[in-house]
């Protein structure tokens, strides 16, 4: 589930922040990214845990 997207503010490539999670039997894991628009489409440029 995508909790948050928001707009780069120093990026000048279009590049915007989100926030997701996943639930499992552990819990909810919340995941931090940067999707940027690449070929008509959205690249996601990695995403690290938080918890």
């Amino acid at each position: 589930m995508i909790e948050q997207v928001r707009p780069g503010t120093n990026n000048p490539n279009g590049c915007r922040d989100f926030v997701t999670s996943k639930q499992s039997l552990e819990g909810v894991t919340r995941f931090n990214g940067v999707a940027c628009p690449s070929d008509g489409s959205w690249k996601i440029n990695g995403s690290s845990g938080v918890h």
